[in-house]
């Protein structure tokens, strides 16, 4: 088979079959044949040995252990487990329960990788069986297969991509068997949880998925640094050694080498079947780590590291069996070497030696001809591949954090260090890019590794938004970028907007999806101001009693995993966090969750038609069919001791049992099935079909009894639909039909709707059909029940409005004081005179006039009224609205019940949401139609907006229960501040402007302006500005629609052109609800910038040369010319020669920008020594440099 590949242009073969032998089969003659394929593929060429790459199917023999099919167990070709796939509902980072596992008799782990194989899309077999199935649209050749097949077709294909991309990479070469294994072993993806069944590793290797999930773009489009070094050296003896000395390039990357060698052939049954034995070694400043000793238990520490056990640790264990060996590092081994490690009180960046590593290859023995053609009998090759790698000296760039989200006014600061790998010693130059417009990044520039340093970005300047900082290291030779990424905040979190579910939403789902948004607080902000959000959900409004919460949220979306209670009101609310601080509550929404499967809804009754929980013979069963088994058992029950039971038969059956006539009434709200079922029935694995199922049935016709009437149940499942069809092979009786099947692992109650059965008298069938093979335990009832719910006439309604500060009465019973302005009783509808007393003749219409004033000092608007006669009832009722009070105003809440019904209620008990059970003392019995009126009144302090639930439960004299509930809504205000911030130069200024041009150290008046534009009067105040911190504000109160200021003076010092400056105001009231509110502002610093010009001349007017060569006692004009070249005016002026000393001294001259000023000095020219003789004539020669200094002044502020 080899031969004819080779000879036709192949590298290396698919093999997805079994020589048929026995399983576990060890090193025998099929395993020794391809053992020596792979080294050379054609035997018939006796003088040039010619590789060949073989990948293997591992089998289809699980989920035991020790299933690989022959001839896998050969150690030199690649053998390929398979995991699951998307379609189905599978993940490929699970196993397939059939993939064959390891290890091999002589415990090598036996496979390579793994790669999908289930439901894969492949040419269909058109003779039946597997892969029969036609694909839709695919003309029917295509069809989904599954099996290790599938997954060794993909690494197949791998393997061709990787020998091209070799080919271009190495000069036209193919890379050799042992190096395609090694790039394959590298390019696993890791998983984590990791490929598993029950019994696997923790991590890679393992026996049941080797060196795991194999990824193409890790070998041949990686981005990170590879060095590869393919049968280049041969090892001769034992006890030879090959040596590479490598540096790690990427600290955030695992560091991981992989050696393979293509061993020479074992004797048949050699166990162990390794001949030449090879070790690899890597060594990292004091630790030596060997291939394949990796952690064994997960969790357990390495160099006080948490590592799970696909790591390497330190220590001499040495692999005796396997032909592949790995060290894999983890980037915090890595990093705690280079920052944290000691080296005689120097640290690993000092000691100048950083991630340098030595990778060692010895050869522990050479007994074996493993080079064919080469040398003499005992020699071996080997192939290494190193992952992080670089075998040139080069500097190394981190910068840490990595990420990080600051508050604008903190500023953000990274440690960054410079490594050196193979001695690296040219100087690195640093520079800084993409960092927020206007900040300033401060750091050394220039350093020669191993060095740190830090950097810090001030100057935020309040700009919010994401940047991708690239910090830049540049040397002759090399360079290289590391990013960082910043979130900058510039002030507190959104508001949060809720979404879903929406307030009030009913019937909505146990596990329902939240959604949410932030508003942003202003328009001028760059980007939204929430970096996590806080979701909570509670029983009640004021989240007292909270079942779930859950912070770091960094998406306004999320689903719960536990399911909440059916047919139960809930709220929910959601808040932000930033750097900047934590912001306050969205308003909370209201929910109901949906009626549970089968219960009836609230206001219905509930009433069973039919129960059995077969504990005792209450109802007679019949059971028919083909080798019928069912009966009442014990085994296993969902409740009491007993519950019927069908045997899943490994012979084909068709068993059912019926139950008796059952009438469904007509008048009803619902009517439901229920039972509990638990079963364990043969599949094929996948939930995709059934050999064996159970099924549910239906006779509802004039003669139940008729089989011609028994109808499948399907549509009408409510929460436990079928989950598969039952195959039409192996002669199941209900083959075709949708069944259940499989394994539920726990008793599940199911629930079918009747509703389209009622006023019918019907029948139930459970009935169970099984194939020719494979019994399993089979299938469980318990507890059947037919429910019907049924509609009650009760009504009742809930207000809520305030008790006092308002008034209402009838006319009639008006008191003389009330200042209300009733007019009285009168005649005739719609009219309304001032009256109270009325006199007419038996039969003529009266009008009653009704009207409420607000007579509450307070600015309070009411939003829900209610106005109730004693002699008439409710007259006017608006309870569609909820109500607006003040913090610590009393709330009365009004309960009204009637009875709608025809019978008297009793047991009558109301509770509600907010304060919990409402006494009645006198109500025990409600007459039909007759009413009751109920008050309670709170006191609410806490800023909020939430819902009171009444929930009132009443029984008739036949126990049939009623509940129903109402729902008023109250809004506890809020308190409410304007606030704003104004800066000037002058007091007078203050106030107008939050825009400023200003000089440097300047004096600068800061205005705080407070006004309460709420109903509340506020009492604690605190105010932070982002330019002076935390400023104190002594305000006992502020009452509302009253404003008070606040006025701070500084001097600015600052080298910036533009500076923006955030104040925040918080204020509460007396109960602790809080307002916050900020404000900015903006200041353009003016430069003060002078220019000096000195020249010197023999005239009195000012020559254009600052050198001058005279006489001794020649008059010389010294000229000093100052230009204001910035953009401030400057008063006073002091100008210093170093010849002359003082020339001006606070002298006064308003020097406007852009004009000039000249000073002139007239004095001899002296000298102080005397020079050489030349040609006998006396010289004398001085030479002198004058240094001056002019310094202007805006009044008292010195600017340079």
């Amino acid at each position: 088979m080899s031969k004819q590949g080779i000879l036709g242009g192949a590298v290396g073969a698919n093999n997805s079959w079994s020589s048929g032998e026995a399983t576990p089969h060890g090193y025998q003659t099929t395993e020794r044949i391809h053992d020596f394929m792979v080294r050379d593929g054609n035997f018939d060429t006796p003088t040039i040995a010619e590789p060949y790459i073989m990948v293997f199917s591992a089998g289809n023999k699980g989920p035991m252990t020790r299933t690989i099919t022959p001839p896998k167990e050969a150690k030199n070709i690649i053998v390929v487990g398979g995991t699951e796939s998307y379609r189905g509902g599978g993940d490929f980072d699970m196993i397939m329960s059939q993939s064959s596992r390891g290890p091999t008799v002589d415990g090598r782990y036996g496979l390579t990788v793994m790669a999908p194989g289930k439901w894969i899309a492949s040419t269909r077999n058109d003779l039946g069986g597997d892969c029969a199935s036609p694909i839709a649209n695919t003309d029917n050749l295509y069809a989904f297969c599954s099996g290790t097949s599938m997954a060794a077709a993909h690494i197949s294909g791998a393997v061709a991509l990787i020998v091209e991309w070799w080919r271009k990479t190495h000069d036209g070469m193919n890379p050799s068997p042992a190096m395609v294994k090694g790039l394959l072993v590298s390019g696993n993806t890791s998983p984590t949880p990791p490929l598993q069944m029950v019994g696997a590793r923790g991590g890679v290797p393992n026996y049941h998925d080797g060196w795991g999930l194999f990824d193409l773009s890790n070998v041949i489009a990686s981005e990170v640094s590879m060095v590869y070094h393919d049968q280049m050296h041969v090892f001769d003896d034992s006890g030879e050694e090959w040596t590479l000395q490598v540096g790690v390039l990427n600290p955030d990357e695992p560091f991981k080498v992989m050696l393979v060698w293509s061993d020479a052939p074992a004797a048949v049954g050699a166990n162990p079947a390794l001949v030449n034995n090879l070790d690899l070694i890597v060594e990292m400043d004091d630790a030596t780590y060997f291939g394949n000793n990796f952690q064994t238990k997960p969790g357990a520490s390495n160099q006080g590291l948490t590592l799970q056990d696909s790591w390497s640790v330190d220590g001499s264990h040495v692999d005796n069996l396997n032909n592949v060996e790995s060290v894999y590092l983890h980037p915090d081994v890595l990093r705690q070497n280079q920052t944290r490690k000691v080296f005689k009180n120097r640290s690993c960046v000092e000691y100048g030696s950083c991630r340098d590593v030595t990778i060692r290859v010895q050869a522990s023995n050479i007994s074996g001809d493993g080079v064919p053609l080469h040398g003499d009998n005992t020699d071996q090759d080997f192939a290494l591949v190193c992952y992080n790698c670089s075998t040139k000296p080069d500097f190394t760039l981190q910068v840490l954090p990595d990420k990080q989200s600051v508050c604008a006014w903190h500023g953000a600061n990274y440690d960054i260090e410079i490594g050196a790998i193979l001695g690296y010693t040219n100087t690195v130059s640093l520079h800084v890019e993409g960092q927020p417009y206007g900040s300033t990044p401060i750091f050394h520039a220039n350093h020669v590794p191993p060095a740190k340093t830090t950097l810090a970005i001030t100057n935020l300047n309040m700009i919010s938004g994401s940047y991708a900082i690239d910090v830049i290291g540049q040397s002759l030779t090399n360079s290289h970028t590391a990013t960082t990424y910043l979130d900058v905040y510039n002030a507190m979190p959104d508001i949060i907007s809720l979404i879903a579910p929406s307030n009030q939403a009913i019937n909505q789902a146990q596990v329902p999806l939240f959604t949410w948004q932030a508003m942003p607080t202003i328009q001028l902000l760059h980007s939204l101001q929430v970096i996590t959000y806080q979701l909570e959900i509670a029983t009640d409004a004021d989240f007292t009693n909270i079942v779930y919460e859950v912070t770091n949220l960094t998406k306004p979306i999320h689903q719960i995993a536990q399911p909440l209670d059916p047919q139960t009101i809930y709220y929910w609310r959601v808040r932000g966090y930033n750097p900047c601080g934590t912001g306050e509550y969205s308003m909370p929404h209201k929910f109901t969750t949906e009626v549970a499967e089968g219960a009836c809804p609230l206001g219905s009754t509930t009433t069973v038609l039919f129960e059995d929980g077969f504990e005792i013979e209450k109802y007679s069963w019949f059971k028919g069919g083909m080798r019928n088994t069912w009966q009442i058992t014990t085994t296993r029950a969902y409740s009491g001791q007993q519950a019927y039971h069908a045997k899943d038969a490994d012979m084909i059956s068709d068993q059912w049992l019926d139950s008796i006539p059952v009438y469904l009434p007509a008048n009803n709200v619902a009517l439901s099935l229920q039972f509990w079922q638990y079963y364990l029935m043969e599949n094929d694995n996948s939930d995709r079909q059934c050999f064996d199922g159970a099924l549910l049935e239906i006779a509802s016709a004039q003669n139940p009894d008729s089989s011609s009437y028994w109808t499948p149940i399907s549509d009408a499942l409510l929460n436990m639909p079928y989950n598969a069809s039952i195959s039409e092979f192996n002669g199941n009786p209900l083959a075709g039909r949708q069944a259940w099947c499989g394994d539920t692992g726990k008793w599940v109650k199911t629930v079918v709707d009747l509703k389209p059965y009622a006023g019918q008298t019907t029948r139930f069938r459970f009935r169970l059909g099984t194939d020719n093979s494979n019994g399993h335990e089979g299938w469980y009832i318990d507890n059947v029940m037919v429910k019907m719910c049924q509609a009650v006439a009760l009504r009742e309604s809930v207000m809520s409005h305030p008790t006092h500060d308002s008034s209402s009465q009838r006319r009639g019973e008006y008191p003389s004081s009330s200042p209300l302005p009733f007019k009285g009783e009168g005649l005739g509808w719609g009219s309304c005179p001032i009256t109270k007393t009325l006199t007419i003749q038996p039969g003529g219409d009266v009008t009653y006039c009704y009207q409420l004033t607000n007579n509450n000092p307070n600015p309070i608007t009411y939003t829900t009224h209610h106005a109730d006669d004693n002699k008439f009832g409710v007259i006017y009722s608006d309870t569609s609205h909820g109500m607006v009070v003040l913090p610590g105003q009393a709330v009365t809440h009004y309960y009204r019940l009637k009875n709608t019904d025809s019978l008297t209620l009793s047991a009558i008990r109301l509770s509600d949401s907010k304060l919990d059970d409402i006494p009645m003392p006198h109500v025990h019995h409600l007459a039909p139609n007759a009413t009751y009126l109920v008050t309670r009144t709170a006191i609410y302090t806490k800023s909020s907006y939430f819902s009171s639930t009444a929930i009132l439960t009443a029984s008739d004299i036949y126990s049939n229960m009623v509940t129903t509930t109402s729902t008023a809504i109250i809004t506890i205000e809020k308190p409410k501040l304007h606030f704003s911030k104004t800066i000037g130069t002058y007091l007078s200024a203050c106030g107008k402007t939050n825009s400023v041009l200003v000089s440097e150290k300047r004096i600068i008046h800061h205005c705080y302006t407070l006004h309460n534009s709420g109903n509340i009067t506020l009492t604690h105040f605190q105010l932070m500005d982002s330019d002076v911190g935390n400023i104190p504000v002594d305000i006992a109160q502020l009452a509302p629609n009253m404003t008070t200021s606040i006025i701070l003076t500084t001097t600015l010092s600052s080298n910036q052109k533009l500076l923006t400056n955030t104040a925040i105001m918080t204020a509460s009231d007396i109960y602790g609800n809080q307002v916050v509110m900020f404000d900015v502002m903006t200041m353009t610093l003016l430069s003060a910038i002078i220019k000096l010009r000195q020249t010197i001349g023999t005239q009195s007017s000012c020559a254009e040369t600052d050198r001058l060569s005279v006489v001794l006692d020649t008059p010389v004009t010294y000229c000093y010319q100052l230009i204001n070249t910035g953009e401030v005016t400057l008063t006073v002026h002091n100008l210093d020669d170093s010849h002359f000393g003082e020339i001006l001294t606070n002298y006064v001259y308003t020097m406007p920008a852009k004009s000039s000023l000249l000073i002139t000095k007239t004095v001899p020219a002296t000298f102080g020594v005397i020079g050489t003789i030349f040609y006998g004539t006396f010289t004398f020669s001085q030479t002198r440099k004058n240094v001056t200094t002019w310094q202007a002044i805006i009044g008292a502020s010195n600017l340079g």
